[in-house]
């Protein structure tokens, strides 16, 4: 102790030396870390800049840059073979589209139905160019006056295509002597039910050719066509899903309803109807947020379109969006027209009927499926999350929604079967030759592509001609507002749907 106090007198009286020399020291020891980091960070960017400068060096010395060779070689490939390819791909697609669509025949002679067919493929191409022609480019008025009195004829041969049913007078108990006796008994013919056919055909006439106002315009007589295309497509693709046949080029029709694939047609919209069965499916699955439009469509202002044009609506964009301006086509190959196809099948046959879909003349692009097996409740999707209660019976949720509103011919309740499996209860009882998995209402949500006229606008550029390239294939996005439903569904069928084409 006495010596570390006499260590301590010491350090008293030399301090000042002690303290200067500490300094010292660490002034030094600073002065080498500094220095050492900042000679190593000068060495690094060194090599950075001699590596920049030696790449530099590397293209001035080189003579024949590669890259505006390899740019105009790219240039000379896509003005060449490569457009070349896509002209021709898209000129094919057209001509399938025109050769698996024929015209009616609104002429008996040959040749004047050549001339009428002359006439139309002339000026048939996209709907927007079409709404803006000049007199003097319109469609001959005789030929749309014909149409417009002969197209009704038509109808019945569509309906042929899935052999709709339809009562009759039984004749086939009446004996050939007496052929008045008593009043004729009814029957019922053909394979599928579609109850709404003459409601619809009543809408056609009444919406494209307005009855009573005179010749109809040349947009009037394109867009009925384009719609008597497209209903024909959906109607094939059911005929194609009831063939029992071999292939499809040999349809063999089923022997009775009862044992066929889709027994009811309950909806089948296109167009504007089409995009409004949408909004209707979705909000029968939700309780939407009141800010939520009715259109899906992102806004637009006031003034820039005219929302009295019959194509305003009418096709959708590749998010599924419709579109309000028609000249805002996304893709100036093809224009897209939303369906909703909505229809009673077996259980097990639903794999044939997408599969259909997919195989269809003009192609189908299905965006959603519900299978309603069971009438679901409508979701609201302001409620506060309820996850932890129970789903029905005794836990209540955030709000208390109404349950949705039944189609015709969709039964509930005590009217309905059990559904597949006995789990519940079905929303349709129709009599199916298979008694354990009941037929159930399948609503198939899609677009089916129109393909344009070839011509010498830039491929890929969209039809307001922004420049903008893409892709002419079928696009991907955001699927419309729908929500598959779960469902039981059936053990596969013993008859394989036909593979899709690529």
């Amino acid at each position: 102790m006495e010596k570390f106090r006499a260590f301590l007198e010491l350090l008293k009286k030399y301090l000042f030396w002690v303290l200067c020399g500490l300094i010292v020291v660490i002034s030094f020891i600073s002065w080498f870390l500094a220095t050492s980091d900042v000679a190593k960070l000068f060495l690094t960017q060194k090599g950075k800049i001699e590596s920049q400068f030696s790449l530099v060096g590397r293209i001035a010395s080189t003579a024949d840059h590669p890259s505006a060779k390899y740019i105009q070689q790219i240039h000379d490939i896509e003005s060449g073979p490569l457009t070349k390819q896509v002209v021709g791909a898209s000129t094919r697609l057209y001509r399938e589209q025109l050769d698996n669509n024929r015209l009616p025949e609104v002429y008996s002679d040959a040749d004047e139905q050549g001339k009428f067919k002359a006439a139309f493929e002339n000026i048939w191409g996209r709907m927007e160019e079409i709404e803006k022609l000049p007199p003097s480019q319109q469609l001959d008025e005789a030929y749309r006056t014909r149409y417009r009195n002969h197209i009704e004829d038509h109808f019945p041969k569509l309906f042929d295509l899935i052999e709709r049913r339809k009562v009759v007078d039984n004749t086939d108990d009446a004996a050939p002597s007496e052929p008045h006796r008593g009043p004729a008994t009814k029957k019922i013919i053909g394979i599928v039910d579609w109850v709404d056919a003459d409601q619809k055909i009543k809408a056609f006439f009444g919406e494209r050719f307005r009855q009573g106002t005179g010749t109809p315009s040349t947009l009037d007589i394109m867009m009925a066509q384009e719609d008597l295309w497209v209903y024909e497509t959906l109607l094939k693709v059911i005929r194609n899903t009831n063939n029992v046949g071999s292939d499809q080029d040999h349809y063999r029709k089923p022997d009775n309803h009862k044992v066929a694939r889709i027994k009811q047609i309950l909806a089948m919209d296109i167009g504007k109807d089409a995009v409004q069965s949408w909004t209707k499916c979705e909000r029968a699955l939700f309780n939407m947020p009141a800010d939520v439009g009715n259109s899906g469509a992102p806004p637009t202002p006031a003034g820039s379109i005219d929302r009295n044009s019959p194509l305003t609506g009418r096709y959708v964009d590749d998010k599924g969006k419709p579109l309000l301006d028609p000249t805002q086509q996304p893709y100036g190959e093809f224009r897209m027209m939303p369906i909703n196809l909505k229809v009673v099948i077996e259980q097990k046959e639903i794999p044939r009927l997408l599969a259909e879909c997919a195989n269809s003349a003009m192609r189908i692009d299905v965006r959603a499926v519900r299978i309603l097996a069971q009438e679901p409740p409508p979701v609201d999707l302001m409620a506060p999350d309820t996850s932890g209660q129970a789903s029905s019976g005794g836990g209540e949720t955030g709000t208390t929604a109404p349950s949705p509103a039944m189609h015709p011919g969709m039964g509930g309740g005590p009217s309905g079967g059990d559904s597949g499996g006995g789990k519940g209860k079905s929303v349709y009882n129709e009599e199916s030759a298979d008694q354990v998995f009941k037929p159930v209402p399948v609503e198939v949500q899609g677009i089916i592509y129109i393909y344009n006229p070839p011509h010498d606008q830039k491929l890929g550029e969209t039809a307001d001609g922004n420049g903008i390239p893409a892709v002419p294939t079928t696009p991907s996005g955001g699927t419309p507002p729908s929500v598959a439903a779960p469902a039981t569904v059936g053990p596969p069928s013993n008859t394989p749907a036909r593979g899709v084409r690529p």
